[in-house]
């Protein structure tokens, strides 16, 4: 029996971006989608941030990315900087895109770490084009003139991108009703009807669920969740400032004694995220770490990360806050629902009556979240400051087989093992490594057979492509201006 109606419930991007998604892949086989909208609040504070890959996914949306960076006062975002980390005040730019070309058909890190042992001046991120143009405050958002664009993420409001995907929703074909609280009822593991407040019932052959709390997957019963903390942060502090000038083209990640703080540029303000574990320190110190001065009254949030190990059981899949909560370290939020969405239109089930989807999907999103965790987790295992007791604490938390292999082998040789579920690739983990201090001990042999004197040549063409390169971009604020246009 071919699926004919899915039901959504949940406040938010979440449902939205599902039921998206779902009605624009199937629309044509006439799937019917409706939204159940139960009633939810989001921070004035909260800024989203996105990858670069969440560019395609828009595309899928049928989001105008103009139009979205006009609602949401959003800005591009080149990657991320981390400070105090390591030794002291000591900071590193996580940019996105590639880092340096392979030379003789080895890899470019490799002759890097040779070179650097004999004294190179130039840093790693000297080789990444997107770093060096967001040091600069430049990019490039479209193909120009045979030059290839940067490879740019975004931050948003998180209030008006909620809105924005709202509005978007009854335009491609979604129904919209709007109920203060849906209850499920389920027969024989599978939940079979959804019964309004006003006693109305919805049936649907597929459930997604993103509620807070999961309300429609726990008519299932599946047990609880499995802690997915990376660190003894509890509380976030949210909160907003005055617009930076210019606009910086990444986000800022600092330190400090009991977890970190984070700064957020959007056109209009400035977004103000402060993790840290009330043992440690209390909400009025938390908030005296505010990077820049606070404009309003922050908003302070229990953070309690969890996932589900199964999301998605008999015919409810959960996504958003109803399948987990992640420590905000990485941003990577839309991300998870990004992963969550895209996973359930390609294993969208073919029958209503069996779906063993379930189990494939399951196992796809345990690894994306796995992965995610660890590249978080890194941040904390390789810390360098010493003497404070919340980074003590952290550098000997336990962590993954897999996070333990990365650290070990990149430690010994410069490589990175690579999984089909990274999010990030391999260059930006070997940023990060480095940018915490852990220098590897010796390089791949092969380089050697590799002429020094080539090998110079070869970097100094590529320093010399990457200035002129960013030169030749535009400023972020000329880049907004043009992509906003009307």
């Amino acid at each position: 029996m071919t699926l004919r109606r899915v039901v959504v419930i949940g406040h938010g991007e979440a449902p939205a971006m599902a039921a998206i998604a779902l009605r624009r892949a199937f629309g044509r086989a006439d799937l019917d989608v409706e939204w159940i909208e139960t009633p939810g609040a989001i921070s004035p504070h909260h800024v989203l941030a996105g990858l670069p890959n969440l560019q395609s996914f828009h595309r899928l949306l049928g989001v105008d990315p103009g139009a979205l960076l006009r609602s949401t006062r959003g800005v591009f975002s080149l990657g991320r900087q981390y400070v105090g980390f390591a030794d002291g005040e000591g900071e590193f730019l996580h940019s996105f895109g590639p880092t340096g070309r392979p030379i003789a058909g080895l890899p470019f890190m490799q002759f890097w770490l040779k070179a650097r042992a004999a004294g190179l001046p130039a840093g790693f991120s000297d080789f990444a084009r997107e770093a060096v143009a967001a040091r600069n405050g430049r990019l490039r958002i479209a193909d120009a003139n045979g030059l290839a664009a940067t490879a740019q993420g975004y931050h948003f409001d998180a209030r008006s991108y909620a809105a924005a995907m709202r509005k978007l929703a009854p335009i491609h074909g979604v129904t919209v009703t709007a109920d203060a609280a849906p209850v499920a009822i389920a027969e024989a593991g599978r939940v079979t009807v959804l019964r309004l407040s006003d006693g109305r019932e919805i049936r649907a052959d597929l459930f997604v669920d993103a509620t807070p709390g999961a309300t429609i997957r726990s008519a299932l019963g599946d047990g609880a969740p499995e802690d997915a903390a990376v660190s003894s942060c509890n509380r976030l502090l949210l909160g907003s400032a005055r617009p930076l000038r210019p606009l910086p083209l990444y986000s800022r990640v600092a330190a400090h004694r009991a977890g970190w703080s984070a700064l957020y540029p959007l056109q209009d303000r400035t977004g103000i995220a402060i993790a840290y574990d009330d043992a440690v320190i209390g909400d009025a110190e938390a908030a005296s770490l505010a990077p820049v001065p606070l404009e309003e009254a922050p908003e302070i949030v229990r953070l309690a990360p969890f996932q589900h190990a199964r999301p998605w059981i008999g015919n409810v899949v959960a996504i958003g806050e109803a399948a987990g909560q992640a420590e905000p370290l990485s941003a990577s939020w839309l991300h998870r629902i990004q992963i969550a969405v895209t996973h359930l239109v390609s294993l969208f089930p073919v029958r209503a009556d069996a779906m063993p989807e379930a189990g494939i999907y399951n196992e796809e999103l345990a690894e994306w979240h796995a992965r995610l965790r660890d590249f978080d987790s890194a941040f904390y295992r390789l810390n360098r400051r010493t003497g404070e007791t919340f980074w003590d604490a952290a550098r000997v938390r336990p962590v993954s087989d897999a996070l333990d292999a990365r650290i070990s082998l990149f430690g010994a040789r410069g490589m990175v093992a690579q999984y089909n579920q990274d999010s990030f690739a391999e260059e930006e983990w070997q940023a990060c490594f480095l940018g915490l201090g852990l220098v590897p001990r010796a390089w791949d042999p092969q380089v050697d057979r590799v002429d020094d004197q080539l090998v110079m040549a070869d970097f100094r063409e590529q320093l010399a492509g990457i200035r002129g390169d960013v030169t030749a971009m535009e400023t972020h604020e000329a880049a907004l201006a043009r992509a906003t246009a009307r």
